[in-house]
């Protein structure tokens, strides 16, 4: 593995996106929300690769979150990814992002997340509480 500080600085940075995605959660009508979720993994995976795509382009974490605004359910999905799924998977797919992100020395946390998702995009099937 590469550099371990830079391991934890990257992965810190994944909790501090999923934070904040919380918070605009909070700030909502969960219930609601939950009625318009993907069905089924390859439709979350679908919409998944969409967020890392625009994440890649544009990597502020507080314009990605407020872009979230406008699919709820899709920040739902994002932070289910992080807390609903098996820790030692959660920990591979946290590996895997940072082994294969740039060799930059400072990697934005939007950056980070989206190399995150990437990876979870890669699994052929992934269980989440809509499925």
């Amino acid at each position: 593995m590469k550099d371990d500080s830079k391991y934890r600085a990257f992965a810190a940075s994944l909790h501090v996106v999923r934070d904040k995605i919380l918070l605009l959660l909070e700030q909502n009508q969960p219930l609601k929300i939950a009625a318009q979720m993907p069905k089924t993994w390859y439709e979350s995976k679908q919409r998944i690769a969409k967020v890392a795509e625009e994440l890649m382009l544009c990597p502020d974490v507080d314009k990605f979150v407020e872009s979230l605004k406008t699919d709820l359910s899709i920040a739902l999905v994002l932070v289910e990814l992080m807390t609903e799924t098996d820790d030692m998977f959660l920990i591979q797919m946290i590996q895997n992002a940072f082994e294969n992100s740039p060799s930059a020395s400072e990697i934005l946390p939007g950056q980070a997340f989206a190399m995150f998702l990437i990876e979870i995009c890669k699994q052929p099937f992934l269980r989440l509480s809509a499925d």
